[in-house]
């Protein structure tokens, strides 16, 4: 016996399809935001860890040579900053350059006081203790992890600071570029 009620039906209806594409949007309305957060996280975190690698370098080496060596924010267009880059220098009898870095884009970065060269010595130690905050352009400070404050100590170390004063209740009325 033949069965000629056999289903020829393959693939998805028009409902289910709809159902799908439905859920997709709110997926995507929901990790949207987050995934933004986590990229301006990330540029502050990623810039941070540049600037403290590259004072660590500037303080060992420093130390090994066993003379001053300077670290210098660059100049952009007239306009002296650490976001701009830095260039890493002997400054022995020959200025000799060890290592430059690169403008870091999206950032802001600001030292306080305004200094704009730190220079290491023998011993690993600045003169003045220098707090370097970093900032991703167009967040608001009360973004929470959306700022990280650098502190240079006299002896040389650096302490690493995340902003986590920021009100949690409201970030979802933060919007950063």
């Amino acid at each position: 016996m033949k069965h000629s009620c056999a289903r020829a039906f393959r693939g998805f209806t028009i409902i289910e399809l709809m159902v799908t594409i439905a859920i997709m949007a709110i997926l995507t309305t929901i990790a949207v935001p987050s995934f933004r957060d986590m990229i301006m996280k990330n540029r502050v975190s990623a810039a941070a860890s540049e600037l403290v690698a590259a004072i660590s370098l500037a303080r060992t080496e420093a130390a090994t040579r066993g003379t001053d060596v300077t670290l210098t924010a660059a100049s952009v267009g007239g306009v002296v900053s650490w976001a701009n880059g830095w260039k890493i220098e002997e400054t022995g009898a020959t200025i000799t350059t060890i290592r430059e870095h690169e403008p870091i884009p999206s950032v802001t970065a600001t030292a306080t006081p305004a200094v704009t060269t730190l220079t290491f010595n023998r011993l690993g130690g600045v003169d003045t203790a220098t707090a370097i905050e970093i900032t991703v352009d167009g967040c608001p400070a009360k973004f929470v992890g959306g700022k990280r404050t650098l502190e240079i100590k006299t002896n040389g170390r650096v302490l690493n600071e995340v902003n986590t004063r920021g009100d949690p209740t409201q970030l979802a009325k933060i919007t950063c570029p």
